[in-house]
């Protein structure tokens, strides 16, 4: 759409709301349907169908909050909105008085105590709507000229997108199944189409004429994108599934006349449920530069992770760990290998864990990568050279155990396992409810027998076939790139991200050598079993939604079915869903047979 098309939606106006959590509360992973059932209860319905009202959920990505901790989210309006904003601002502001009785039990409502209203833009007091610094026309016009100096190559999304597949034979009419699930399924122009049905929405609902979908003007050239299920629950305490694709897609751009959509759909949301909070995204340069400005959490990962009860209890941990390791299990060929990796610190135990917290405290203070511009102020290109935080070289082995071929092992010095296990004890209560319930590999309160167990009840409902697999070369081969993006959408303006792409691509010393790693994770830090899931969900979530009944632990998984041919269906699918992620099988460990024939499982018995 021309730029003089989309004037009748702007100005748009936003304002941040900050809150204190009167008592301890824990939420999903993805705050915006929670957020959005507060909003819509405060207006007694009015919002169900309304477009020119929306809202962005910042905090989104972290469950649990202590008591008195802040929270914060943001509600904009475009032209026509303003009346609803301010009204809603106000009902916000008596928090927590004046809740609906209907809304006394939601996640999100009575435990918020109001602090403070700012302007979105300017971070100004809020002063009423009608002061709200605009978004108008030359504020959209010094962003079109920053990208057509600099056009767009990457469109990364920062929440999930409910995005329309087009009609086509065999492909579902209703439910999730309508939506883009996969890589490859945001072909040519459907992303540009997407956007222009949003705006062309907005602008019906502003009394705008909506001009028809412009020609192919920019074409998705690579996608990296995955499904997430969530939901939203109405009144009634009735689901309603509002999953969404995650991920980040490479543009090219052939015609300018495609920029003004496609930043104003920055700020507006695209695709369904994009009121809620959905469909946000961040358009970036070839250089990573970009103009929407950073959202990012009251406390973010790090800040949390460097509280002090929370560094000691990861130094008891990785102390009882580095105990547990005996000098016979090592390489004896690295002579002075014991104390590099396993030695207490050499000076006071306080003093290692003030310099831990220092050093987590540090990289939270890190400007996310990327976010360099200022949406009414001219973008600044992104830095050149390396950024972000370091990662000391990690420690490697060799770990010879009796009848087991050699392992090599790269393991983080004392001082970094301890500030790693600080993170995943943060990380892993945050993504554990994201986690396949398929997913039985290093989570807390689930064990290899809770695997054996569901296979043992998948047989006993008929699922006489298996078809078990093992990826190759697994914990080598995970790509730093695919990692990154899964990250980056789930935490987008975290600066944690920065840190653990700095750790899991450390490089290892071994015998005097530096060894660089452009892929993989390494097996021996604290971080690489969570990661690992994290990476695998979206294989587990493929096959979830063909109707298969996994059971994974790590990369060895079996599927069970219900008859052969399912098994070799199960077979190809396995392998179209890791070439996805970049992945491939270990093809003389993997193979279909019956269930009474015997298969070894998790390489520990005959199941």
């Amino acid at each position: 759409m021309e730029p003089v098309a989309l004037l009748p939606i702007l100005p748009i106006r936003g304002v941040r709301l900050t809150f204190t959590l009167t008592a301890p509360t824990r939420l999903r992973f993805f705050h915006q349907p929670l957020v959005a059932a507060l909003v819509r209860h405060l207006m007694d319905g009015a919002l169900a169908d309304e477009p020119r009202l929306w809202l962005e959920a910042p905090e989104s990505g972290r469950v649990p909050f202590p008591q008195g901790d802040s929270y914060h989210f943001h509600l904009w309006a475009c032209r026509g909105g303003e009346t609803l904003l301010e009204t809603l601002v106000e009902r916000l502001r008596q928090l927590p008085a004046g809740v609906p009785a209907a809304a006394r039990g939601l996640a999100l409502g009575a435990n918020l105590r109001f602090v403070s209203a700012a302007d979105a833009l300017s971070g100004e007091r809020y002063e009423g709507v009608a002061r709200l610094l605009p978004y108008d026309a030359a504020a959209l016009a010094r962003e079109l000229d920053f990208y057509l100096e600099h056009p767009p190559t990457t469109l990364r999304l920062l929440a999930p997108a409910r995005l329309l597949r087009p009609k086509q034979a065999g492909r579902p009419t209703k439910g999730e199944g309508r939506y883009v699930h996969d890589r490859g399924e945001l072909v040519g122009d459907l992303l540009g189409q997407r956007i222009d049905d949003t705006l062309g929405t907005l602008l019906t609902a502003v009394g705008a004429a909506a001009p028809p979908r412009g020609a192919a003007r920019f074409m998705v050239t690579e996608d990296d994108i995955g499904w997430f299920d969530t939901a939203y629950y109405d009144a009634d305490g009735d689901a309603n599934p509002m999953g969404g694709i995650i991920g980040q897609v490479q543009l090219e751009l052939s015609d300018p006349a495609a920029l003004p959509a496609l930043v104003l759909g920055q700020y507006t949301g695209i695709g369904q449920r994009r009121t809620f909070g959905w469909g946000r995204y961040r358009l970036e340069t070839a250089s990573g530069a970009g103009t929407r400005p950073a959202r990012c959490p009251s406390r973010g990962v790090l800040a949390r992770a460097a509280d002090a009860a929370n560094v000691e209890l990861a130094y008891r941990c990785i102390r009882a760990n580095a105990d547990g390791r005996t000098a016979p299990d090592l390489d004896p060929l690295d002579d002075n290998l014991t104390a590099l990796a396993w030695s207490e610190h050499s000076g006071p135990v306080d003093d290692l864990l003030a310099e831990v917290t220092e050093r987590l405290r540090a990289a939270a203070l890190t400007p996310a990568a990327g976010i360099d511009g200022e949406v009414l102020s001219r973008p600044q290109a992104a830095p050149t050279g390396p950024r972000g935080p370091r990662a000391e070289p990690l420690r490697g082995w060799i770990l010879q155990r009796e009848g087991k071929a050699p392992r090599p092992l790269a393991v983080p010095p004392f001082a970094e396992r301890i500030a790693q296990r600080a993170v995943l004890q943060i990380l892993r209560t945050d993504f554990d409810p994201l986690l396949s319930a398929a997913s039985y590999g290093y989570r807390r309160g689930i064990s290899r027998q809770d695997a054996r167990d569901r296979l043992q009840a998948l047989y006993r409902e008929g699922y006489e076939w298996v078809y078990e697999a093992d990826i190759d070369d697994f914990f080598d081969s995970v790509s730093h790139a695919r990692l990154e993006t899964r990250l980056r959408s789930l935490l987008p303006d975290d600066p944690v991200v920065d840190q653990l792409m700095a750790w899991v691509a450390a490089p290892v010393s071994f015998r005097g050598e530096r060894i660089e790693r452009p892929a993989g994770l390494p097996q021996g830090a604290p971080l690489s079993p969570l990661l690992a899931n994290l990476i695998l969900d979206d294989f587990d979530a493929d096959l979830e939604v063909m109707g298969f009944r996994l059971v994974r632990f790590a990369d060895d998984f079996v599927i069970a079915c219900r008859s052969l041919e399912e098994a070799q269906a199960a077979a190809a699918r396995v392998r179209q869903s890791l070439a996805e992620i970049d992945l491939s099988l270990n093809e003389d460990k993997s193979r279909v047979t019956h269930f009474d024939r015997g298969f070894r499982f998790l390489a520990a018995c005959r199941t």
